[in-house]
């Protein structure tokens, strides 16, 4: 009688708790394996993939002005963000042509 008890013990408490462990740790694996939202935001790297230039060009371009970038505080380094929209803007056709052009 006494390995009985035993055993039903296992099932009716440990068992289940192990389940709900098990359960607990499948859904937090399935939450960290989801990839994040997308977003219009652009890293340096993104954007010039984007763009399909250099990381050294695109930087180029907005410190020239050429291209909208937004500059983070707080670090210790330059780093720049890039919204996609910006981006299709300053590369649509009417902001790539001559100025001569538009006035004509």
């Amino acid at each position: 009688m006494g390995t009985e008890k035993f055993l039903e013990s296992i099932v009716l408490v440990i068992l289940p708790q192990f389940l709900g462990w098990l359960r607990e740790k499948r859904q937090s694996k399935r939450r960290a394996m989801t990839p994040h939202p997308p977003t219009d935001w652009l890293t340096a790297k993104e954007a010039a993939a984007y763009l399909k230039v250099r990381r050294r060009t695109l930087l180029a371009w907005t410190r020239q002005g050429k291209i909208r970038g937004y500059r983070l505080s707080g670090t210790l380094r330059c780093v720049w963000r890039f919204k996609q929209a910006d981006l299709d803007a300053t590369m649509s056709p009417s902001s790539a042509a001559p100025a001569d052009m538009e006035a004509a």
